[in-house]
């Protein structure tokens, strides 16, 4: 389901502001660690984000209601004054108002939805492309443009500048590809053999516009992977 035009901004807000936050406090966190309260910060504000979103969807049925009941009033009253133009214009907008209060109510439960549910890459996997490395082959350098997001399907990454591997089902490269300069944060090379799958940033950006719950997962995706991250800064300095 598409949102309608008026939610631009919101998706805007969400990816772009909040994920650009986080990309700037990770690039600190590769040499220092005195930045852990910036990290509660935006952890906090991600929270934050997730809500604005639902209160931006409540508000929006609210008013959706209101016209609702405006076009019912405008009915009744058009019958009774024998105004015809009236009665006319507000028969067509009432069924178009009513479909668009049950679009919004969908879209609204599905955010809540994702904010309360655990995140699940599965999500992704469907409109995801398979690709193989060998052992010792790198992924992708820190400093290289980030083009696309992978999930491992078999086999072990890891993360060199901050001491962490990954594991089947983890995602990685989500940083640097919502960042505004769109380079990676850290070098991801291949311990084992790894079958993986893989997106475009293009593609992702696309899913994301559609999909609210999408949108809310990376929020909190990254906002985990932060703290995650700067918890091994900390101990591999």
């Amino acid at each position: 389901m598409e949102f309608p035009a008026g939610h631009s901004n919101a998706r805007k807000f969400t990816l772009s502001s909040v994920l650009s936050g986080y990309f700037t406090i990770s690039k600190k966190l590769i040499s220092s660690t005195e930045y852990s309260h910036d990290i509660d910060r935006w952890h906090r504000l991600s929270g934050i984000s997730s809500r604005s979103v639902h209160l931006l969807y409540e508000h929006k049925l609210t008013l959706r209601a209101v016209a609702i009941c405006s076009n019912l009033a405008f009915v009744g009253y058009g019958l009774g004054a024998g105004i015809y133009p009236v009665l006319i214009l507000h028969i067509i907008l009432l069924p178009l108002n009513l479909m668009l209060l049950i679009q919004m109510a969908a879209l609204l439960r599905k955010a809540k939805l994702a904010a309360a549910t655990d995140p699940s890459s599965a999500w992704l996997q469907p409109y995801m492309l398979t690709k193989h490395f060998r052992a010792g082959e790198t992924v992708f350098r820190k400093g290289d443009y980030a083009d696309s997001l992978y999930m491992i399907v078999s086999g072990e990454v890891k993360l060199p500048e901050i001491g962490r591997r990954l594991s089947p089902g983890d995602l990685f490269g989500e940083i640097g590809l919502f960042s505004v300069e769109r380079h990676r944060t850290a070098t991801a090379v291949a311990v084992t053999d790894v079958d993986s799958l893989w997106i475009s940033g293009g593609e992702l950006k696309k899913l994301c516009e559609r999909n609210p719950g999408l949108s809310l997962y990376f929020l909190r995706l990254t906002a985990t992977r932060m703290t995650e991250n700067a918890a091994r800064s900390v101990h591999v300095s």
